[in-house]
């Protein structure tokens, strides 16, 4: 069994509530939630996903009828006119006298003595209009608006993959902002701490000396102990207000804006082996999933570039009326037939569009062999971290327990004139040493933690809830 340092999680409150109280107040799970709403990234990779949906729509209505209606209406102020022979060798000679629609004017008859055989008449009609109704409907396309759609509808579940490697890579950038502020706090204490033992220890030295039992030396090397102490304390409350920027810019508010933190570091039991975590992290990582789902778009790309040049048979209809002020009734015209597309020579483009498509193929199949090997060394290493950042806890912990004796001890001994002021000095050192490491291997735990989740992809408290 391996123990992981991990945050307190305190009842998440409304941040709203915490705006209109004036105070923001974050826990690790708060800062992250803020993060995902808030986040640049994040954003723009909402709004790609959302254009892929949108993509998506579109593509799924291909291959189902295409209807279109279309209209117009013409008026012509002038008409064409032509002059036409009559003549007795004329063609035209047996249209006089012969019936016309309404509105055109009928040829006049020739007279014996009429001297005139040349005639002008008018074409066309002041007032057209024609409507019409078309439908086209796809039968067979060898699955080209099928793998299209496929296609989309893939790369719509790559787009939701993206923006979950996205979350989870987001957690483990707030998480080492929330630690480095915690641990940059409790630097802030024990510089504290150390500025009152060396006050103490120049309150002591200033009473030997007063009794007799000191030298000077022993108070002017104190005061130089105070000093040295307090210019740390100085340094580690800068370092504070440089750790809460980092965050609030991680989770994009203002830098004007008063925040704090609430949290600690903490110990928990996980039971997954080192082995147990590659399966998990295979099986669960979003950016793993979305080269998987890239590749099978991919394929479904190649199948549709394959079918533009195979055959395509689709049915067609087409209703049509025309009218105009010299018809007698409106003319009306439909037909229906197939329509069939062999393509038989494109000069190569659809060859090579092909090869082109399952290129691509190949390199997101290598992309997905290259993550795969990073993700086991990327889960390895936090585990590697974690082990070594549990044995310097446990270390350090009896080493802090230590320390605060030998100071306790040496305070007693200095009193009594049985070590000199150097010793004890050494002994508040060690003391201040010995926190200051304990603290760092908690934080390295903690950010171990982190980015163990980060590499398989889940919080380990849910593995915790299956288990059970």
């Amino acid at each position: 069994m391996i123990w992981f340092v991990a945050y307190l999680s305190t009842p998440i409150v409304s941040l709203a509530a915490d705006l209109d109280a004036g105070n923001l107040t974050f826990t690790l799970t708060e800062s992250i939630q803020h993060a995902r709403r808030h986040n640049l990234k994040i954003k723009t990779l909402i709004d790609k996903l959302a254009l892929t949906k949108k993509l998506l729509r579109s593509a799924r209505p291909v291959g189902l009828p295409q209807v279109s209606l279309n209209s117009n209406y013409t008026y012509a102020k002038d008409l064409p006119k032509s002059i036409i022979d009559f003549g007795e060798n004329s063609p035209f000679a047996q249209m006089r006298g012969t019936d016309f629609p309404p509105g055109q004017t009928p040829l006049p008859t020739r007279e014996d003595n009429d001297e005139s055989n040349i005639t002008e008449l008018e074409f066309g009609a002041h007032h057209t209009f024609q409507g019409g109704l078309s439908l086209v409907q796809p039968l067979f396309a060898w699955g080209r608006y099928y793998y299209s759609y496929q296609s989309a509808k893939l790369a719509v579940a790559a787009g939701k993959s993206e923006l979950d490697t996205a979350y989870n890579q987001l957690g483990l950038d707030v998480a080492n902002a929330f630690y480095r502020l915690l641990l940059s706090m409790e630097f802030v204490k024990v510089a504290k701490q150390t500025v009152n033992l060396a006050k103490q220890q120049l309150k002591t030295s200033d009473n030997l000396l007063k009794s007799g039992v000191s030298t000077n030396f022993d108070v002017i090397r104190a005061q130089v102990q105070v000093a040295n102490a307090q210019s740390t304390y100085i340094r580690s409350k800068n370092g504070v207000k440089l750790a809460k920027n980092s965050f609030k810019n991680m989770l994009n508010l203002d830098l004007a804006t008063d925040i704090e933190i609430s949290g600690q570091f903490r110990r928990q039991p996980v039971e997954p082996t080192l082995d147990e975590l590659i399966d998990l992290a295979l099986n669960h990582r979003p950016d793993l999933q979305q080269l998987d789902l890239l590749k099978k778009s991919a394929q479904k790309r190649v199948q549709v570039t394959q079918a533009n040049a195979r055959p395509n048979l689709s049915f067609l209809a087409n209703y049509r009326i025309d009218d105009n002020e010299k018809l007698v009734e409106m003319n009306k015209i439909w037909n229906v037939g197939l329509s069939l597309n062999f393509p038989i020579f494109d000069g190569l483009v659809t060859y090579y569009r092909v090869q082109e498509a399952k290129s691509g193929v190949n390199q997101l199949a290598l992309q997905h062999s290259q993550l795969q090997d990073g993700i086991e060394q990327e889960v390895r290493a936090a585990y590697l971290q974690i082990l070594e950042a549990q044995t310097l806890t446990e270390v350090q912990k009896e080493t802090v327990d230590q320390a605060k004796e030998g100071v306790r001890l040496a305070n007693l001994q200095y009193k009594n004139g049985l070590i000199t002021s150097v010793q004890l000095t050494d002994a508040q050192l060690a003391l201040t040493q010995a926190e200051v490491n304990r603290l760092q291997a908690q934080h390295d735990y903690s950010i171990a933690l982190a980015r163990l989740e980060k590499a398989i992809g889940q919080p380990l408290s849910s593995l915790e809830q299956k288990s059970e």
